[in-house]
């Protein structure tokens, strides 16, 4: 840039460089400058547009993507971001035209495959997200973002088995992640009993997260004689929960400009001693870094609530369930934690209304499910028409990004049509502000768990609203998290073991108010009392897990040297 200031290329590759760091004062200056240098309007926009989708100003990013567009309706990768931001403001049908749009131009274009694929996962169409992603693949065989989507629809899908998961898991571990392993060269760390060990947190969701409100609540009361903490955080986002989480730790780093091998030898360097991954195959994720094996021992735990299928991650945390610490579902070692999955502290304060809905309000017994209609299989479509038509005038609301488009609401009309469920006996809802979701369960008698992908945050927000749900567990850590909820406020009577008893369950309770109402009366109470929100007794758990995890791996290399 001294050489020559009046470059608009270099102006205008310094903006692109600033706006992956997510400088984005710096990137905006950047960029204006190289559109006074002849740039053209909508390579800026473009830009622009990608700079504020980075930072989740999404109405900002559409406007300068819609600009973009309009002055070269030809630049796919503007209309391949506009896809992504359509899709995050609920404009499915947007979506969907501008993603169709590139492909008409292109049919190989490979990140509009994979949102049309995104798309139609939302919609919980999951056979035509997986032919998007199949084809993604034939494009870029080496397309992580095709093989994690591509999971992400099988533990969402009724038709797959935690086989068909574990497989497309492991062959994602040996067309991309094997390339990255190291041997693991951790000869000189320190195995004295009973010393502190470090833990690294890797995570992009240290900030307004369902991750963070998992991990917010015990981090501080991690016992620091005998752990250290140290963050790695791969996001730009930042707001009071990051700082109150980068409070609870030791050492905070922030690793987003930071490429894959350099992380890795970070870490390495940094001496942790165990790695827990919290990204799993979620958006924000680094799971080349894990893949390189950059601690002794690596942990996955909470975001992708599922096998990695990865031969550098030694153990999965898990509920107590012996169908999950048998393991024949995922590739790690299962971990069992104490009595749950994870605490969860801090929801709102939202008043629970007195008695049912039904009889309050007096409409029609209501059922519910407030988690993303993408988790509603075709299996629960079937399963929750046969409830509905059992119970005469019961209704069921559901909840969809996008929810309130014509085109959606169609799909999900016609998928319980099929089943005989008038469209009138459905209430679906868009994506919704926090109170006014949680507001929302003040609608519900009785919910409904999807699968076999459970509900995990939405699972304890219904029972703090004093909405107990019915839940059918399946054979993999997604599929029995519902269970592990229920049991521990003691409603382990709601949990079916067959698809005629998730039915008949809640059919039953539908027409025996009485106990509904005794069962739904100081459920925020039991979960207050309970496991579910007792972080002290999980970082209890987690300092013992750590220590024997740490205690195995020592007597591992000590009888691999002798």
């Amino acid at each position: 840039m001294d050489l020559n200031p009046e470059s608009a290329e270099l102006w205008a590759k310094l903006g692109i460089a600033l706006v992956q760091c997510g400088n984005t004062l710096p990137a905006i200056d950047a960029l204006e400058k190289a559109h006074t240098l002849g740039v053209p309007d909508d390579w800026i926009y473009e830009h622009m547009g990608l700079l504020f989708t980075t930072r989740g100003q999404m109405e900002i990013a559409r406007e300068n993507l819609e600009m973009a567009v309009e002055r070269h309706p030809e630049n796919l990768n503007a209309w391949n971001t506009l896809i992504v931001v359509y899709t995050k403001l609920g404009q499915s049908e947007k979506a969907r035209q501008a993603a169709e749009h590139v492909l008409a131009i292109n049919p190989n274009h490979v990140n509009a495959l994979l949102n049309l694929g995104s798309w139609f996962g939302d919609q919980a169409r999951n056979d035509e997200a997986l032919e998007q992603y199949r084809k993604a693949l034939a494009v870029n065989p080496k397309s992580a973002t095709a093989y994690i989507n591509s999971l992400w629809v099988l533990v969402h899908s009724s038709e797959a088995s935690a086989q068909d998961v574990l497989s497309l898991a492991q062959e994602f571990d040996r067309n991309l992640c094997s390339a990255h392993w190291r041997e693991p060269n951790f000869a000189a760390r320190d195995k004295s009993p009973g010393r502190k060990l470090r833990i690294g947190w890797l995570t992009s969701d240290f900030r307004t997260h369902p991750v963070a409100a998992f991990v917010l609540p015990f981090l501080n009361k991690l016992d620091r004689t005998k752990l250290e903490s140290v963050v790695y955080y791969n996001s730009q986002a930042a707001d009071e929960i990051t700082a109150r989480c980068r409070a609870a730790v030791d050492q905070w780093r922030d690793v987003l400009a930071i490429g894959d091998e350099a992380l890795a030898n970070l870490i390495e360097s940094d001496e942790i001693d165990i790695l827990v991954d919290l990204n799993g195959n979620t958006e924000g994720n680094r799971l080349l870094v894990v893949a390189c094996k950059p601690a002794p021992i690596v942990v996955t735990w909470l975001g992708f609530p599922g096998t990695s299928g990865m031969s550098a991650v030694d153990y999965i945390f898990v509920p107590p369930d012996p169908v999950l610490t048998e393991g024949s579902w995922c590739s790690e070692t299962p971990w069992p934690l104490p009595d749950c999955y994870g605490v969860r502290t801090g929801i709102p304060d939202v008043p629970i209304m007195p008695g049912l809905p039904a009889e309050r309000s007096r409409k029609p017994f209501t059922f519910g499910c407030l988690n993303n209609f993408r988790k509603v299989s075709q299996l629960a479509i079937k399963l929750w028409s046969e409830i509905l038509n059992r119970v005469p005038d019961s209704r069921l609301v559901v909840v969809a990004r996008g929810g309130t488009e014509g085109g959606l609401v169609s799909y999900i009309h016609d998928q319980f049509a099929r089943y005989g469920v008038a469209p009138e006996r459905l209430e679906i809802r868009g994506i919704q502000p926090q109170l006014e979701y949680f507001n929302s369960y003040n609608d519900i008698d009785l919910g409904l768990d999807p699968f076999p992908f459970n509900g995990g945050t939405t699972g304890y927000d219904s029972i703090w609203m004093g909405v107990p749900y019915i839940t059918w567990p399946g054979d993999m850590l997604v599929s029995r998290m519902g269970k592990a909820i229920l049991e521990n406020v003691g409603l382990n009577e709601l949990v079916a073991d067959s698809a005629e008893a998730y039915v008949s369950k809640a059919v039953a309770l539908a027409n025996e108010r009485e106990r509904l109402k005794r069962m739904r009366a100081g459920l925020r109470e039991k979960m207050q009392g309970s496991p579910l929100m007792d972080a002290p007794r999980l970082a209890r758990g987690l300092e013992s897990a750590f220590g024997e995890m740490w205690q195995r791996w020592v007597a591992s290399t000590k009888a691999a040297d002798a």
